[in-house]
Parts: structure tokens; C-alpha cells; sequence
């Protein structure tokens, strides 16, 4: 079984808590992107049931799937909501993995 079997997307049971949701807004720098675990209903956050990291990943304007960022929230120590900063006109689209300790991999994409 390969990787992506494994990974849940936005309209598994569940959703509510685990799907990244990614919102954009324009700063002086750049375009803010803020990854959220759970839109409507913030993901858990004890030892026992958390989120512990986010990765995104973007598609080069040539086509090219690239890391641009991992989030890590500890086990349990830390809210499932953080931000980065990237150049909009370098991607077609975002993708956001999170991993729940008790739950496994979900994923969100982004058209820009």
C-alpha cells in the first residue's frame, strides 16, 4: 500500500478537527499563509490527542511539487494554527498535510 492510501482527505469522517485549512493575505513582504487544523472546530490539544506538524507543499508554476514548510506543534504542547510567508505568483497551488497522534494524515489543497 503505498503513501496516499494512508492519507484522509477533506471529506473523510472526522473532518471537522483534522483537515488543514489555509487561509491567504497580502503583507508587505509577501503573501501570509495561515494554516489552521480544524476550521470550524479547533483540533484537540493534549498529550493524549494532538496535532504534530503540518507540512505544505507548493506546485511551481512549472510543475514542480516542493516542500515549503513544516509546523510543528509538539506533542500536545502547542495550538494547530501557525503562519508562513511565500511568494503567490511562484505557485499554482498549496497542498497541507497534518498528522494527528491518533488519527494519521489529512490533506487540503489550495488552487492560487
Amino acid at each position: 500500500m503505498g503513501f496516499a492510501a494512508l492519507v484522509h482527505s477533506p471529506d473523510f469522517e472526522g473532518k471537522e478537527k483534522h483537515v488543514p485549512s489555509m487561509t491567504l493575505s497580502d503583507s508587505a513582504i509577501g503573501t501570509v499563509v495561515t494554516v489552521q487544523v480544524g476550521k470550524d472546530v479547533l483540533h484537540p490539544t493534549t498529550p493524549e490527542h494532538h496535532i504534530e506538524w503540518v507540512k505544505v507543499f507548493g506546485e511551481t508554476q512549472e510543475g514542480k511539487i516542493v516542500e515549503v514548510a513544516t509546523l510543528t506543534f509538539g506533542k500536545g504542547t502547542s495550538l494547530p494554527s501557525g503562519s508562513i510567508v511565500i511568494k503567490k505568483e511562484n505557485y499554482k497551488s498549496l497542498t497541507a498535510l497534518s498528522y494527528c497522534n491518533l488519527h494519521g494524515v489529512w490533506d487540503n489543497s489550495l488552487t492560487l
